[in-house]
């Protein structure tokens, strides 16, 4: 796609140019999380008043980042700036150590991650790895180094791209 396809997804050709309509855009993004902020703090606040962390494991994480028009591009897609696809994941709960990690996770992994937390077995094959080494301050078992991805970018074409621990490819 050329630039001013990129603009004119979702109408941001409209606001692109004008720096008080992206700071705008922007203040509106940061309400949207600050909802989502609020809408977390209920989940902890009961949690506490039910007294029920000795029992639960809070996960939060989400689809993609978002661009909010750096690189005059808005959302995420087949451009792989760090914006667009870090996403957040946080683990919070009993069991759960205090850690920064920057290993590789795909949605893969929460699966053998919940089987682990709550002591359940797996037979493989499972395409997920296990993410609960991270999440009890353990040296992880199975690193990974990268991740496939396929986007389609339309129909009939389709983009393959390799995120790696140090790049994307």
């Amino acid at each position: 796609k050329t630039l001013e396809d990129a603009l004119k997804y979702l109408d941001y050709n409209k606001i692109a140019g004008n720096k008080a309509l992206v700071k705008k855009f922007r203040s509106l993004y940061y309400g949207k999380l600050r909802f989502i902020d609020d809408q977390i703090r209920r989940v902890v606040d009961f949690c506490n008043k039910k007294n029920i962390w000795d029992n639960t494991i809070l996960i939060f994480t989400s689809d993609h980042g978002e661009m909010l028009g750096d690189h005059e591009l808005i959302t995420k897609g087949v451009k792989h700036f760090d914006k667009g696809i870090r996403c957040p994941l946080i683990v919070y709960g009993s069991g759960v150590k205090h850690s920064v990690s920057d290993s590789l996770v795909t949605s893969l992994d929460f699966f053998p991650t919940f089987c682990d937390m709550a002591d359940v077995p797996v037979k493989p094959p499972l395409e997920g790895k296990s993410f609960i080494n991270q999440c009890v301050g353990k040296e992880e078992a199975e690193k990974r180094n990268e991740i496939p991805v396929l986007y389609h970018a339309s129909e009939n074409k389709s983009v393959y791209s390799l995120i790696t621990s140090d790049y994307f490819r």
